[in-house]
């Protein structure tokens, strides 16, 4: 019979909340059709079972940061799990007499002297100058550290 009594209640403010919605014209102007079959409740099934044994439970309070739960929840969007952060940068700054060519890694830089923000980490720096009596290279292994700077110099007047 509790049970019963309980789904009235229930059902009733549950249409006062819809009569009010409606109201404010929020709700919709029809309640929408349910196809589920009624069920059938035996309130002698219900009684026959007996209390049921809910002793309280001791748990410690859940203490919850205002700041935290006044914050917008994060934007799961904006980066996919697989995303990797940001590359590490460094800059590399690379000299010539009197230029050269700028390769790091075999990719062209650009004309020395100068200097780029890289990534980070080991690199193979080659400065080309086309010289009169042909192509002139010099060969530079660096470690681009975070953050920081690294230098190289190409003296072509040398022998």
């Amino acid at each position: 019979m509790a049970l019963l009594a309980a789904l009235a209640v229930t059902a009733t403010v549950g249409a006062g909340w819809l009569a009010i919605d409606r109201a404010r014209g929020r709700g919709p102007a029809v309640a929408p059709p349910i196809d589920a079959a009624p069920i059938a409740i035996d309130a002698r099934a219900i009684d026959a079972a007996g209390p049921v044994d809910a002793a309280p439970v001791d748990a410690a309070p859940i203490a919850i940061d205002a700041r935290a739960a006044s914050a917008p929840p994060p934007d799961v969007r904006a980066a996919p799990p697989d995303a990797r952060p940001p590359a590490a940068k460094g800059q590399l700054r690379v000299g010539a007499d009197p230029w050269g060519e700028v390769f790091l890694d075999g990719r062209r830089l650009g004309r020395a002297p100068n200097q780029w923000d890289v990534p980070a980490g080991a690199h193979v720096v080659e400065v080309v100058f086309p010289g009169e009596a042909g192509e002139v290279r010099r060969r530079f292994e660096i470690d681009v550290p975070a953050g920081e700077r690294a230098s190289v110099f190409a003296d072509f007047k040398a022998p």
